[in-house]
């Protein structure tokens, strides 16, 4: 019976044989190969988005976006201010009062007395406290 020769170890190897054509798969698939695995690393970076370089609310729309909603009474616009008052991220934590207070206006200025009396319902400033006071006077009892 003839001698088989065993099978060169893969340092031995310099070219593509048979051996390089099998693959030993022990409990699983070749995807559980760890040397295949991405990195925690590399996988966060395909998964996360870059950061911005500044807050939404320093942007240039946003900046318009409150531009124009302090016009809004004005103009009497209170669909456009209720609108744009709902961009919230636009609002920097500073500029909640004058939002909140925006809001309240248009929705009693539109008799939407309930949504006035909601959205107030958190004011700190003494003149949106009025607005709601107002507002909560309107609704019927």
């Amino acid at each position: 019976m003839p001698e088989q020769a065993p099978a060169p170890s893969p340092s031995e190897t310099s070219g593509a044989s048979e051996a390089d054509d099998e693959l030993i798969i022990i409990d699983g698939d070749a995807a559980d190969d760890p040397a295949e695995e991405p990195t925690p690393a590399a996988a966060a970076s395909s998964v996360a988005r870059p950061k911005p370089d500044k807050p939404k609310h320093e942007t240039a729309p946003c900046a318009k976006a409150r531009q124009d909603a302090a016009a809004g009474p004005k103009s009497r616009s209170w669909k456009k201010v209720l609108e744009l008052t709902s961009k919230r991220s636009c609002w920097s934590s500073a500029q909640q009062d004058e939002r909140i207070h925006l809001e309240v206006w248009a929705l009693l200025e539109l008799g939407r007395f309930d949504d006035c009396v909601e959205a107030g319902r958190r004011a700190k400033s003494a003149p949106t406290k009025a607005l709601v006071s107002t507002c909560t006077k309107q609704l019927k009892p």
